[in-house]
């Protein structure tokens, strides 16, 4: 699945932590540097291929569905010096004479220390794995088995071996060490970089699978065929922390979403959740839903939080509709897009603001392989929509009690007429603020 920058900066897939909450640092349980960047990259380039994402779902759940939960066998101070090791620029003695070898010790006794100190701990490094992977048995998922096979190239390798021998015994001599230093930095260098990295991967996966796994997220079930559906029960935001769960239930036969309610009914967040749940599902975790069914799209799309962007000289609504033409662009190209529109061209006045919802969504109608979720202020675009019938209109319940606005963030059908403006600015008082005793002065 495609997303672009929008899209995870409306969903605070990352963010300033000071600022807002990020999706980030929820998931990032990883125990290594290494493992942190790499679930920063899945999480910002999600795979891009239904066969990959599955890969990934079944790897992140043999984790996190496991009776047994699997640690990782070695944390960040050690691959830390494995890492440090492969990537320093001591030179190797190039040939195997005693004579280069004491030379080396004796300008360079520090370096000499490095490497003798580091060597244990780059053969501990694929030990250790060797007997983890051998604990864990048959039926490894993806991650394991990749990691499984660079071990045993690695552990039946000759110069692996020979390496290994020596490191076994710290009193032979310096020239024994440095020969095993020539083995594993020039022959097996390359071998040990790749392992390093997938096991940098594992940490990350280990990360989703957790976080799945400790608020209890549950696993998407997808569609077999071309089949474009999206239908969840009792979803919520999972960065909230008393979140009222809705459900949802689209479809090719209703794959367009007019969505109303008054200011602080539930809207943005009911948006976001959704967003959120569609991107969880697209990176392999489970989703903030009790029930999930779900086909794979190409692409989610989200048009939630714009800016005036000064520089290029953009106003707000020019922004919003450089949006919309994006949306254009990428269902012309043929993509199966997951659109959620918050308040469209809500920079602009009532007049223009509805001539252009009613435009562009009557032109969404036909892209029946793709779903929407569109918002708006403007009720009166719900005639437009309730005239075609892949639609459905649905509203946060909302009511006034003693002239108090009242939201129980309640998900029903229909159009909501609820204007609650000028009460809000009435309950606060602003008009009292804003008069003026004649009689002073």
């Amino acid at each position: 699945m495609q997303i672009d920058k929008q899209t995870l900066n409306d969903l605070d897939i990352f963010c300033p932590e000071e600022e807002r909450i990020s999706l980030f640092a929820l998931i990032d349980k990883t125990k290594t540097t290494g493992g942190s960047d790499c679930l920063h990259e899945k999480l910002m380039y999600p795979p891009d291929s239904f066969g990959k994402l599955i890969q990934q779902q079944k790897s992140i759940r043999y984790f996190a569905e496991s009776k047994a939960v699997f640690q990782l066998p070695m944390g960040e101070m050690q691959l830390k010096a494995v890492e440090e090791y492969f990537a320093t620029n001591i030179d190797v003695v190039a040939t195997g004479r005693w004579l280069s070898s004491l030379q080396f010790c004796l300008s360079d006794k520090s370096s000499f220390h490095f490497l003798k100190s580091s060597l244990p701990e780059a053969i501990r490094f694929v030990e250790t794995l060797k007997q983890i992977l051998y604990q864990e048995g048959n039926d490894l998922p993806t991650i394991l088995q990749q990691i499984d096979a660079q071990v045993e190239s690695l552990w039946n390798d000759s110069s692996f071996k020979q390496a290994r021998e020596i490191t076994r015994h710290p009193s032979v001599s310096f020239h024994k060490w440095l020969q095993a230093d020539r083995l594993l930095r020039t022959m097996l260098k390359e071998r040990y970089k790749t392992l390093i990295d997938a096991y940098f991967e594992l940490d990350a996966l280990l990360s989703m699978a957790i976080v799945t796994r400790e608020i209890g997220f549950h696993f998407p079930e997808w569609a077999e065929s071309g089949e474009t559906f999206f239908n969840v029960e009792e979803m919520y935001h999972p960065l909230l922390k008393h979140a009222v769960p809705s459900s949802l239930n689209m479809q090719k036969e209703h794959n367009f979403v007019f969505l109303t309610g008054p200011n602080m009914s539930g809207k943005t967040t009911f948006l976001k959740a959704i967003g959120l749940t569609v991107y969880l599902a697209h990176v392999g975790m489970g989703v903030p839903a009790k029930v999930a069914h779900m086909s794979y799209m190409d692409r989610l799309m989200t048009g939630i939080t714009f800016t005036d962007n000064i520089a290029i000289g953009y106003s707000y609504f020019f922004s919003e509709a450089k949006r919309v033409k994006q949306l254009a662009g990428s269902l012309s190209n043929g993509e199966k897009v997951f659109a959620i529109y918050d308040e469209l061209f809500r920079g602009t006045n009532v007049k223009d603001a509805l001539d252009a919802s009613t435009m562009i969504i009557s032109g969404l109608m036909a892209w029946k392989e793709s779903l929407f979720v569109i918002s708006s202020h403007l009720t009166e675009i719900g005639e437009t929509v309730r005239s075609f019938q892949n639609t459905q209109s649905l509203f946060f319940e909302s009511s006034l009690r003693d002239e108090k606005p009242i939201f129980t963030y309640r998900l029903l059908e229909g159009v909501s007429t609820m204007r609650l403006g000028m009460t809000l600015i009435d309950n606060e008082g602003i008009m009292q603020m804003l008069k003026r005793d004649l009689r002073i002065g």
